[in-house]
């Protein structure tokens, strides 16, 4: 399992904070990072060099809830800020008898006793050399030349997961139609099937850019009911994208678009 990018991260897990725990130290991490940037790879990887057949992973059901199995060494908490009644990991983590991965894009929704009581590995944002290399390594076999992986990648949003999908949307299209050795026609191919522009921008981007630009100015309640496009999707999917590109601008009074179309 490769791991792309995040090297100051790297460094101090592998070098640092796995020979420790290796030593019988119990440690307790938060992977911070935002949803799509590999937290729980990382997590995985740091069990497997620990101990992949002492340890357990929780989800915390619909209810925030898990029961946490003691004959374990280390548990990995993922999606940690769903977890309710989160004071019962406190004695636990303080023993020194287990080692706790959490791993939360939203560790504001954490209390602060449970943070405090892990080591913080921040993620920083993704560049497009990282994007380049996962593109070239999940589609070695189609030999895609330099331009072609530069436009593949740029369709990312700087977000591995979403390179990941559009890699595996595009191998079926290939299965399909054939490798295009013409880099227009793979051009075609995102642009018209999948609907992914260049940039990374997507039709839900394109409704919210043009209501915005259409009526200057709005709040979040009116793009939700007017676009039909919930309130997460907006704040987690869309708005992050839009505000790392300039497009828009959040004020007190609204949503403002402040940027140029792309389409």
């Amino acid at each position: 399992m490769k791991f792309y990018g995040q090297q100051h991260i790297l460094k101090e897990v592998f070098e640092i904070i796995v020979p420790t725990i290796n030593n019988g130290n119990n440690l307790n991490l938060m992977l911070i990072a935002p949803s799509g940037h590999g937290k729980s790879t990382l997590g995985l990887l740091i069990v497997k060099e620990i101990g992949v057949d002492n340890f357990v992973y929780y989800v915390p059901d619909g209810n925030g809830k898990i029961r946490i199995n003691k004959n374990y060494r280390t548990h990995f908490i993922d999606e940690a800020h769903t977890l309710e009644n989160q004071e019962i990991l406190y004695h636990l983590m303080d023993k020194n008898e287990y080692v706790f991965i959490f791993a939360s894009n939203e560790t504001g929704s954490l209390k602060e006793p449970l943070r405090n009581r892990c080591i913080p590995l921040m993620f920083k944002r993704y560049v497009q050399e990282d994007l380049e290399e996962m593109v070239f390594d999940i589609l070695r076999k189609y030999n895609l030349n330099q331009q072609q992986i530069k436009s593949i990648a740029s369709r990312g949003r700087l977000n591995p997961r979403v390179i990941k999908i559009l890699c595996q949307r595009l191998s079926y299209i290939f299965e399909i139609k054939g490798f295009p050795k013409d880099n227009a026609v793979l051009e075609y191919y995102m642009d018209e099937l999948l609907k992914i522009k260049s940039g990374g921008y997507t039709v839900l981007d394109e409704l919210y850019i043009s209501y915005l630009k259409e009526v200057r100015n709005s709040s979040l309640d009116n793009l939700s009911n007017t676009l039909g496009i919930d309130r997460n999707t907006i704040l987690r999917d869309i708005e992050p994208f839009l505000l790392e590109k300039g497009e828009i601008k959040i004020t007190s009074r609204g949503r403002i678009y402040t940027g140029e179309i792309k389409w």
